[in-house]
């Protein structure tokens, strides 16, 4: 990538190609080609938006080829570039060099010479464009952090969010390791992006940290206005040592219930399918993106062990819904090695409820409470998971970046093997039948008395979807008018 100054003419070279199909406006003029951008502010000035600078990327091929910086104020800068075909996109930077806004990537076709003019790069203000955020959790090697971040002596952990193409930071954020979470604020909608996790000792210079994911996580869709929650934690492992050698890829194929992907897919509205690769804790070790009419897909670069496989649908037709209803595994990976499923996985319609619960008042340390135990009845009011069930108890403070264990209860099996669907709330109760289910709720202290309670019962559940419910199962103090039941 070339760095140049705001109207500073730069040439790289690299092999000229044929045009492309893409935008072309005023290519006028002999001489070498070069590329004319323009920006302009909606709803302000530079000033008023709080824009001081603007960086200019332009990315042919999925690489940013060059980037052009300068004034806000100035409008325009010019680069020379060869013929063909690129994607322009312009960032507004306040005076600490943070991004204040962004435009969207335009379509540009230089031709052999001349000057090319694109169209005109739009700067909008933040209250115009709601930001995005995303929030994520991590794990210390399988372990939880309070006590994996202390045995492995990492202090913070930086979260770096990238583009679709991994060649632009969106943002990023800096939390200590024992935290286990972190919200990164103020993102730019994208269809696409992937999360990056560098975790430092107190050792550790700037920029080469000893734990991290060893490949970005990902694809993960940014919405204006929304936060998307990244629905298991990424775990930290150690980087460049013995800890993470060892590699393999995994291999796998699909159906779509039962039928050739070039057509079921294409039936139901299938565009993508994200195939993830998890370990023995269910926690994501690596994920590969393809059309799904493609039938098949390899993800390489899988840290050796214990894994299990789950494939998600992406496009019109209900993504969290459809995917693989169940995992696919345990399988072993060695160094070196290809591993496959021995069948194909078929891709179905998941049936799954998801739910959060909050107190009336006060909370979980407030109350005392550290354990919350759940029951599960089905649409006859019979007990399908009971209190004691050996996966019932499940922790006060669940959210939807906690483990996998503690989030899920399977009707279909007595350990949970279920999939949880993109976007699942904490706590998932998956594999579900009927059309209807209760739930009763009881927030017990280290004792095990019971402190807080509360219940529900949920429907209609259709077969085949994602039901997150829209508001929260209340747990209030037991009572003569609010008896609880004992875990």
């Amino acid at each position: 990538m070339l760095r140049c100054g705001f109207r500073f003419l730069a040439v790289v070279a690299l092999l000229c190609a044929g045009a492309l199909p893409g935008c072309v406006i005023n290519n006028h003029g002999g001489g070498a080609p070069s590329l004319i951008v323009r920006w302009t502010t909606v709803q302000g000035t530079c000033a008023s938006l709080g824009i001081v600078s603007v960086e200019v990327s332009i990315v042919r091929k999925g690489t940013v080829t060059h980037t052009v910086s300068g004034p806000c104020a100035s409008g325009e800068a010019e680069v020379l570039v060869p013929m063909g075909t690129y994607d322009v996109r312009a960032v507004g930077l306040d005076s600490g060099g943070q991004t204040v806004t962004a435009t969207e990537s335009v379509a540009v076709t230089v031709k052999s010479t001349g000057q090319t003019e694109a169209p005109p790069l739009k700067l909008q203000a933040k209250a115009a464009t709601a930001a995005a955020s995303l929030a994520v959790g991590w794990t210390v090697k399988g372990q939880a952090p309070a006590s994996g971040c202390q045995s492995a002596g990492i202090t913070k952990v930086t979260v770096s969010v990238f583009d679709k193409a991994q060649t632009t930071v969106l943002g990023g954020a800096t939390a200590e390791c024992k935290a286990g979470q972190i919200l990164v604020s103020n993102l730019p909608a994208a269809s696409g992006a992937y999360l990056q996790l560098d975790g430092y000792t107190a050792s550790d210079p700037a920029g080469k940290p000893s734990f991290g994911n060893p490949k970005p996580t990902g694809v993960f869709t940014l919405s204006a206005g929304t936060t998307t929650a990244v629905s298991t934690p990424i775990d930290l492992v150690q980087l460049g040592g013995a800890a993470s050698a060892g590699k393999g890829n995994v291999s796998v194929t699909w159906t779509v219930l039962g039928e050739a992907p070039a057509s079921g897919c294409a039936k139901r509205g299938i565009t993508d399918a994200q195939v993830r690769v998890l370990d023995d804790k269910r926690a994501e070790l690596a994920s590969a993106t393809v059309a799904c009419t493609a039938g098949a897909a390899t993800v390489a670069g899988v840290p050796a062990g214990s894994g299990y496989v789950q494939i998600d649908a992406v496009g019109p037709a209900a993504p969290a819904s459809w995917g693989t209803v169940n995992l696919a595994g345990p399988f072993v990976l060695k160094d070196g090695q290809v591993v496959s499923p021995p069948k194909a996985l078929d891709l179905g319609q998941r049936t799954v409820v998801s739910l959060d619960w909050a107190f009336e008042s006060g909370s979980c340390t407030s109350h005392g409470v550290q354990t919350v135990f759940v029951e599960v009845r089905d649409g006859a009011d019979k007990v399908v998971i009971p209190m004691n069930d050996a996966w019932a108890g499940k922790p006060c403070d669940l959210s939807a970046l906690s483990s996998y264990d503690a989030r899920v209860l399977d009707f279909g099996f007595a350990q949970p093997n279920c999939a949880i669907p993109p976007g699942a709330k904490g706590l998932v109760v998956c594999n579900v039948t009927g059309d209807k289910i209760g739930l009763h709720l009881t927030g017990a202290d280290s004792k095990l008395k019971a402190v807080v309670g509360g219940s529900m019962q949920i429907s209609p559940i259709v077969a085949g979807t994602h039901v997150a419910l829209p508001v929260q199962l209340k747990l209030a103090p037991c009572s003569a008018g609010n008896p609880c039941k004992a875990p």
